[in-house]
């Protein structure tokens, strides 16, 4: 299920499984947010700009507050959360924790 206004949109969404690449991402919004309905799911996160990654456990009843510029990457077995974002801002971009190269979907 998915609802979309002019600047922001609400999806109903089931992990299947978890972000397939090591890299982290970030999303196209200006801001998102994610309440964790059922189950829960594991959440690799970098800290600021700096080059840090810290894991940390999103438990049902939860919300993660997921900003333009914040990478992450999630491993879940069948969470299902309610996926608020507001509008497009940028490209999906992606974070190499190992070779600190970033990229985004036009290849910049």
């Amino acid at each position: 299920m998915a609802r979309q206004g002019a600047n922001q949109s609400v999806h109903s969404h089931q992990y299947h499984h978890g972000d397939t690449s090591q890299e982290l991402h970030n999303h196209p919004y200006g801001w998102s947010v994610s309440l964790i309905l059922w189950r829960w799911y594991s959440e690799e996160r970098r800290v600021g700009v700096t080059n840090r990654v810290i894991r940390r456990i999103m438990c049902a009843g939860m919300i993660n507050f997921i900003g333009a510029n914040t990478f992450h990457r999630v491993d879940t077995h069948g969470a299902w959360t309610l996926f608020l974002t507001g509008r497009k801002t940028q490209q999906w971009g992606f974070w190499d924790r190992h070779t600190l190269q970033y990229w985004n979907h036009s290849g910049k």
